[in-house]
């Protein structure tokens, strides 16, 4: 009975493991990574940041940093792919990190249901800025107005 406790009671992926000879041999070749940044000569780096890039409170500001969200639709195939990021934000705030921008319109029917190749119907809507703008056009098309 000790026998067969000892074969069960070791981690499951043991023998997967490199030896400290195996892991010393694969390290050593490789150059030590660095955690050292540039940063510019400033004493307050957020306030350096603020002063270069907030375009809101200082209209000349040297850096003009895009906003907005990352919307991307790839065609291929199959059909087509539509991904957003997912953060939502108020100013600096970062309001939520998992607002679902992707939104289906009009029903989407599977694929499997068709029996020919034509492409799927279906619209996808994608929200971003005003969110209060992107649900009354939702609403507006829900209920089949176009």
């Amino acid at each position: 009975m000790d026998k067969l406790v000892a074969q069960y009671s070791r981690p499951p992926h043991q023998n997967e493991m490199y030896s400290e000879q195996e892991q010393q041999d694969l390290t050593a070749s490789v150059p030590p990574l660095s955690l050292k940044f540039s940063l510019p000569p400033v004493d307050n780096h957020s306030a350096f940041l603020r002063a270069m890039t907030d375009d809101h409170s200082n209209p000349s500001c040297p850096i003009k940093l895009a906003h907005g969200t990352t919307t991307l639709a790839f065609r291929f195939q199959g059909g087509i792919i539509v991904c957003t990021d997912s953060r939502a934000t108020a100013g600096n705030w970062i309001a939520s990190q998992t607002v679902k921008k992707v939104i289906p319109v009009s029903r989407l029917s599977r694929g499997e249901d068709k029996k020919s190749n034509e492409p799927t119907p279906g619209l996808l809507g994608t929200m971003a800025g005003g969110a209060a703008d992107c649900q009354y056009w939702l609403r507006y098309l829900m209920e089949g107005h176009c």
